[in-house]
């Protein structure tokens, strides 16, 4: 179960298809619990019992649709979905230590941002250099 973006703007439709590249199975336009019920209301029960792993966006409706009717299917999300939460927590540690450090006049955080949201191993010579310093600090977002 994937949702797949089409036109402009925010619309999604649920498809229902095999990783290894088979024929798509299914198609829903709703992005809603019960779009994603119907899709797992297509397949046979021999099908549900042979499904071994589920693809899916981090999304409840999805969650709940595959516990419930394939509990025994692992569960895989895309990488895109997973860096995208962690960048979120990142980023909301370094903004409340940015806070309190500002509060006492100390602005190591300033221009810092995009430092916390990449693997120093990707780093240009040039944010190494402004990096570096700041590994050392014990900056809470650091840690995060």
């Amino acid at each position: 179960m994937h949702e797949k973006s089409f036109n402009r703007g925010q619309s999604y439709i649920r498809r229902l298809t095999h990783l290894d590249g088979a024929p798509l199975l299914n198609v829903l336009p709703q992005r809603t619990a019960k779009a994603a019920d119907q899709l797992s209301e297509t397949l046979s029960p021999e099908q549900k019992r042979a499904v071994q792993a589920v693809a899916v966006d981090i999304t409840a409706a999805f969650m709940q649709t595959i516990k419930e009717h394939l509990p025994e299917a692992g569960i895989l999300h895309h990488r895109f979905h997973i860096s995208s939460y962690f960048n979120e927590a990142v980023h909301k540690v370094r903004c409340g230590e940015h806070k309190e450090l500002m509060a006492q006049g100390d602005e190591t955080h300033n221009g810092t941002p995009q430092l916390w949201l990449y693997h120093p191993e990707n780093f240009s010579p040039q944010l190494m250099e402004q990096f570096s310093p700041l590994k050392d600090l014990q900056l809470k977002v650091a840690s995060a």
